[in-house]
């Protein structure tokens, strides 16, 4: 399938209000992100103090189906504009291969504790938990992600039972089944169904 990518450049204090319009004008889907070079460090559960300032700019991306859109750019360009600060729109087509190739090339080794990381193979040192990038969410650099595998690391007690909710790629509970967890994973998503069996197997563990 083929989508309209649209990418503008908003003030943080936008956020909402654009997003709204964009969904109101037929949007599928909406993520924000930070600029280059103006991502905060990563908060971990060590660090103490107010967490550093959000940049006062973010940049926001929303989805069309691509038949769906052509005759509405306008419209929805002369919205934006109407919003103070607010750059100029960016159009470009994108496809669901687009889209699996982009979050591969995004992905890095992360160090869950010393001595022990979540990778994708063609980063990944013996001992690893290996993820292959996909369409399913979840390769541990996102702070929740990560939080919780360092939960899973802490608190595993070996033949309890796991559940992970919304497992996405199923990293949580391949984890947990590494740590001899009865692990289970649910989630509505059939790719991200797909992606934990295959992780799964990459791994050589076993979950639900």
């Amino acid at each position: 399938m083929s989508w309209a990518e649209l990418s503008v450049v908003v003030p943080r204090g936008y956020i909402e209000a654009v997003s709204a319009a964009l969904f109101e004008l037929g949007a599928l889907g909406l993520q924000e992100d930070f600029l280059p070079g103006e991502k905060p460090p990563v908060r971990q559960p060590w660090d103490t103090g107010s967490p550093p300032p959000l940049p006062k700019r973010a940049l926001l991306r929303a989805w069309w189906n691509k038949d769906d859109v052509a005759s509405s750019h306008q419209q929805i360009a002369s919205t934006l504009f109407g919003m103070d600060g607010v750059g100029e729109p960016v159009w470009q087509d994108q496809t669901d291969d687009g889209w699996a190739d982009a979050w591969r090339a995004r992905c890095v080794r992360v160090e869950v504790v010393p001595g022990w990381a979540v990778a994708p193979p063609w980063l990944a040192e013996s001992g690893d938990l290996i993820v292959e990038p996909g369409m399913a969410f979840g390769t541990g650099e996102h702070p929740t992600t990560l939080s919780c595998l360092r939960a899973v690391q802490d608190h595993a007690v070996r033949g309890e039972r796991c559940l992970d909710v919304g497992t996405g790629s199923g990293v949580l509970a391949i984890a947990a089944a590494r740590a001899g967890m009865d692990a289970w994973g649910i989630d509505i998503d059939p790719e991200s169904v797909r992606a934990a069996h295959d992780n799964a197997a990459l791994n050589g563990v076993q979950i639900r």
